[in-house]
């Protein structure tokens, strides 16, 4: 009897000896071979934006519309009326018996419309007698009271069409109609064309005249 418990507590010690053996590995294991390894970082999900992503083109409609209002601006400036010009007639009878018109809109603030660049070009009917522009005399005290010259006669209309649009930089074609003969503007008939470029540019977030031909 007394050799069969002898025989369980040896099993009993070899058992209890092991299970310490084994948890010694495994604490060795955890604090010394486990922590030398290095832990994987997450990983990232990255996206790519492309430039044509963040910048949103904008549509030939958009575009048309800022380029009408501004090349109707650089028409009326020349011309003297508006939307560039406002003025009222005067309470005073002039020296002829006449009322003058003066002038409400300042220069300074009819130049904010063009950029710093501008220049502007204006042919006779010959198509080679031209004059040159540029703000200073294109947009001078005097230009509210009219520019003083005739125009041509036979001109229409003039429609623009998008040719290039950029950031800062729109180009239309600005397509001129004349009917060829005087005062024949309401005539359906059309016997010359001129196509110029018109351009508009962006400057500290504002469109602005560039480039205008003044077809009359």
């Amino acid at each position: 009897m007394e050799e069969k418990n002898n025989k369980g507590l040896i099993i009993l010690v070899i058992v209890l000896f092991i299970m310490v053996l084994g948890l010694s590995g495994y604490i060795a294991y955890d604090k010394l071979i486990a922590k030398d390894e290095p832990e994987t970082a997450p990983v990232k999900e990255t996206t790519t934006t492309t430039t044509e992503e963040v910048e949103e083109t904008m549509s030939e409609s958009e575009a048309l519309k800022i380029g009408n209002e501004l090349w109707d601006f650089a028409f009326s400036t020349f011309w003297g009326t508006e939307p560039a010009w406002s003025k009222h007639v005067s309470s005073e009878v002039n020296e002829h018996g006449g009322r003058e018109n003066i002038c409400d809109t300042k220069v300074e603030d009819v130049k904010k419309k063009f950029a710093s660049d501008f220049k502007a070009q204006s042919c006779l009917s010959d198509d080679t007698t031209c004059a040159s522009y540029t703000v200073k005399n294109f947009v001078p005290s005097e230009a509210c009271q009219g520019a003083g010259r005739g125009g041509l006669q036979d001109y229409k209309e003039t429609s623009l069409t998008v040719k290039d649009i950029q950031a800062n930089k729109i180009v239309f074609t600005a397509n001129s109609e004349y009917c060829g003969s005087s005062f024949c503007h309401e005539s359906k008939e059309t016997v010359k064309e001129i196509k110029k470029d018109f351009v508009i540019v962006k400057e500290d977030d504002n469109w602005l005249i560039s480039s205008f031909y003044l077809p009359n």
